[in-house]
């Protein structure tokens, strides 16, 4: 009370100052007050700022990765990079993955502080399923318990509600199912994903599924691929492809989501090389659907194959191979316009990947 009656007896010549205070004090709380929004924006960090055309290559793989809800993000394998390899990043991906470039500028586009890792190793690129996808990026050790091991996150490389393209280096602790990344994704839509890093003996990532066994990352690298309305009439034009031998698709087992096919390299009477048969594989199972003949005809694959019911395909398949030797990209016949059954209805050509088996 005795400090309340004090204060009343100020002398009157301090009420100018506390006024003109009281004035300074009003200001900060409406400058403050006109900041505010700012503090809530601060939460969405300003996206780095891409050329238009990188930005249009984000946006096309984004609508793709909408056509799914199940998927969290899209990853691409760029390659092993050497600790000692001195190269700029952006023109060792040139060097490497040229085509997938030009259809994802993006990619030498994507800033420092979204490039992770020791700069050695396996690098690979994630991509956000959009604007408003939380992503993750830990360092990890593997501890092992009885017969089993288990990630435990020992540092935050990236995170970010609001998730930009990043770039990573993974590397094994001697172990390749035992990568030193962990990733971690969930999108808006609730789609999301956990992964550790890997790729198979053919280079292909090897991505999560969830208990219907749908895939839970999408993998762009093959964006890198032709198209069937820009396969090629000079094969020149995309020389790191290149036409494959009859010994190279032979006793393989080629694949995508409904077909399998084996060539094999047998009796057959010239001029083919070989068998050929040709598995449904869409509900899981192998069902044997044409069986016949096979050859390479110049930069064609030749098909003369039949199903049980006495119905015909003959046709010569253009035909290129990835330079690694693992996937093929088969357009339909130039002169007939006939496809491979292992075409998908209304494309025109056919991309298979090597199986195990």
């Amino acid at each position: 009370m005795k400090k309340s009656l004090m204060y009343r007896f100020i002398p009157a010549v301090l009420c100018p100052i506390l006024a003109m205070g009281l004035t300074a004090c009003g200001e900060k709380v409406a400058q403050s007050a006109e900041k505010e929004p700012s503090v809530v924006t601060a939460e969405v960090p300003e996206q780095k700022e891409y050329s238009q055309e990188a930005k249009e290559s984000i946006e096309w793989l984004r609508q793709d990765m909408a056509l799914e809800e199940n998927i969290a993000g899209a990853v691409a394998y760029l390659g092993y990079r050497a600790q000692d390899d001195k190269t700029p990043l952006t023109d060792w991906m040139k060097l490497y993955n040229m085509n997938l470039i030009e259809m994802m500028p993006f990619l030498l586009e994507i800033p420092e502080e979204n490039i992770l890792g020791p700069g050695y190793g396996n690098v690979y690129c994630i991509v956000p399923r959009d604007e408003t996808t939380s992503l993750a990026v830990n360092y990890v050790t593997w501890k092992t318990t009885g017969t089993e091991s288990h990630a435990e996150a020992s540092e935050i490389l990236y995170r970010s509600e609001y998730a930009e393209p990043v770039l990573v280096f993974v590397n094994t602790q001697g172990n390749a199912a035992e990568p030193d990344i962990e990733i971690n994704l969930v999108a808006n839509n609730g789609a999301e994903a956990t992964w550790y890093p890997q790729v198979d003996e053919y280079h292909d990532p090897i991505l999560p599924m969830n208990e219907n066994r749908e895939l839970l990352l999408m993998d762009f690298w093959y964006y890198g691929v032709v198209t069937g309305l820009e396969f090629p009439e000079n094969l020149n034009e995309y020389s790191w492809w290149s036409v494959p031998t009859e010994d190279q698709i032979a006793f393989c087992n080629w694949v995508n989501n409904e077909w399998s096919i084996f060539m094999y390299q047998d009796n057959a009477d010239p001029p083919y090389a070989g068998t050929v048969e040709l598995y449904d594989i869409s509900d899981m199972n192998y069902d044997l659907v044409y069986t016949g003949f096979w050859c390479m005809e110049g930069d064609c694959l030749r098909l003369e194959i039949s199903d049980y019911n006495g119905y015909v395909v003959s046709g010569s398949f253009p035909v290129l191979m990835q330079p690694e030797g693992y996937s093929l990209h088969v357009d339909q016949d130039r002169e007939t316009g006939v496809c491979p059954p292992f075409s998908e209805e209304g494309m025109t050509s056919a991309d298979l990947w090597q199986a195990y088996g």
